[in-house]
C-alpha cells in the first residue's frame, strides 16, 4: 500500500502551482529525452505512477 494516489497528487500538484497536470505512462511522456526507456525510468513500471505537471 503506497500513501499517494493519481487523485492525491493531482491535488497537490494543483495546491502547489502547477496549471497542467496530465496522467501519463511508462514511456509515453511529453518530453522525447523521457521516453526512452534505456535511460529513464526502467525500475518498477507496473507499480509507478505516472503524472507530468508544468507550472
Amino acid at each position: 500500500m503506497n500513501w499517494w494516489n493519481k487523485k492525491k497528487a493531482f491535488r497537490m500538484l494543483r495546491e502547489a502551482g502547477f496549471e497542467k497536470i496530465y496522467s501519463s505512462a511508462y514511456g509515453q511522456s511529453f518530453s522525447p529525452v523521457l521516453r526512452n526507456t534505456a535511460l529513464f525510468d526502467h525500475t518498477g513500471p507496473k507499480v509507478s505512477l505516472y503524472i507530468e505537471a508544468v507550472k
